[in-house]
């Protein structure tokens, strides 16, 4: 799997999403809006890790999901 960073920024006029592939970068991109004098006309800055994964972790994730749905259902019956 691989990490990806979030930065998100809203504004009056709506938010905005930026993906950077490392933290440094998406930190960078926090400091050039302060540079730039910006910073300040955003009312919510935040940044998240998240985690890319393939499509087949995805899809054996979604057949286990499936099968504990079903095992889940028998049990209950």
């Amino acid at each position: 799997m691989k990490t990806i960073y979030v930065l998100t920024y809203t504004h009056e006029s709506g938010a905005f999403v930026s993906v950077y592939s490392t933290l440094t970068a998406a930190i960078a991109r926090v400091q050039q809006m302060d540079v730039n004098n910006t910073f300040e006309l955003y009312e919510d800055v935040k940044i998240e890790a998240q985690q890319l994964i393939t499509t087949d972790e995805m899809k054996s994730r979604l057949k286990h999901s499936k099968e504990w749905k079903e095992r889940r259902a028998l049990m209950n019956a």
